[in-house]
């Protein structure tokens, strides 16, 4: 056989490595420092606004028990974890706040947590731990993946035994996030927050299994929901998803065992951490009674917001620690 026939031979059964893999997504890097730069600046420069709401006129809110806001209902296919991702990024947010500096001289910001959309007209929803401590001059804001950012304006309903805040920030055509119904145990969940600054984290986990816990004595019992994904501060006020892309639950709270008494025994090495969740029919309560379709299956993915590259701050303020609590 010739050398010129072996290698053409050759070539029909070894395809080239560029044919044999075909190219991935483009990957999507975020800037940490920026985005936080970016979020601090804009809530400080919110704080410096006269007509921003203020923390005592919110406190005054948080007795509201409910409100007439209908959820989207769960729509979407059963998902792939990175069609999750990419579709329901855009309706994540960073929360974050400002307040008077303890020395009286100008503002300081916050460490942000997590909040999602509801609704595309501004409402949205995170953890009353978030709100509870306001200052009476404090403001809050939120910043979407692609760079917005809306300033809170009202509280629109709050439980602070479950801890969930429905609140609004002032806005139009955002992307919401279906609320789901409770899963089974060993349903597949995943989370997207934001712990300790590590913006839009996505995690994947179980559920392990539902409880009642008295967190407050002479307290009724609260409901959580367990489960796997990791999470840290930062992450609270997180959408719990399903693999339809709904929320079911919300990130709220972890428990640390350990082998002995921390601080005190010679064995007190970590052996688990228990992520506590709120579950979605504690957030439905403070909702527009509606009923909950079955997913329609043939229906698109949800589309993800295009992103924006997040503008370079200069500046540094002292942060004001929001982490994740553990249930006593």
């Amino acid at each position: 056989m010739s050398p010129r026939l072996f290698s053409f031979l050759l070539c029909l059964v070894l395809p080239s490595a560029a044919s044999a893999q075909a190219p991935g997504p483009a990957a999507r890097y975020i800037d940490d420092e920026k985005q936080a730069e970016a979020l601090e600046k804009a809530v400080l420069k919110l704080a410096e606004d006269s007509k921003a709401t203020r923390g005592k006129e919110l406190l005054g809110q948080m007795n509201r028990k409910s409100c007439g806001i209908a959820p989207a209902a769960p729509s979407a296919p059963v998902l792939q974890p990175e069609e999750i991702y990419t579709g329901c990024s855009g309706g994540v947010a960073a929360i974050s706040s400002a307040w008077k500096a303890d020395d009286g001289d100008g503002w300081q910001a916050g460490e942000p947590a997590t909040a999602w959309v509801l609704t595309p007209d501004g409402v949205m929803v995170t953890n009353h731990h978030v709100f509870l401590e306001a200052e009476k001059e404090e403001v809050f804001g939120v910043m979407l993946n692609d760079g917005r950012f809306f300033p809170v304006t009202e509280i629109l309903a709050a439980d602070s035994l479950n801890d969930v805040v429905i609140f609004k920030v002032h806005a139009k055509g955002l992307q919401p996030l279906a609320l789901g119904v409770n899963e089974a145990v060993g349903k597949k969940v995943c989370v997207i927050s934001h712990p300790d600054r590590q913006f839009y984290t996505f995690t994947q986990g179980q559920i392990t299994r539902y409880t009642l816990q008295r967190d407050e004595e002479k307290a009724p019992p609260v409901k959580y929901m367990c489960i796997t994904a990791d999470y840290a501060r930062g992450s609270s006020g997180g959408p719990v998803l399903n693999d339809h892309g709904a929320v079911v639950g919300m990130v709220c709270s972890t428990r640390t065992t350990y082998y002995g008494e921390k601080d005190k025994d010679q064995d007190d090495d970590v052996q688990m951490v228990v992520k506590f969740c709120i579950p979605g029919e504690s957030i439905r309560a403070l909702l527009k009674a509606t009923p909950v379709p079955p997913p329609v299956p043939n229906e698109a993915p949800p589309k993800a917001l295009p992103a924006e590259t997040v503008p370079a701050v200069t500046g540094d303020a002292p942060p004001k620690a929001e982490p994740v609590p553990e249930p006593e």
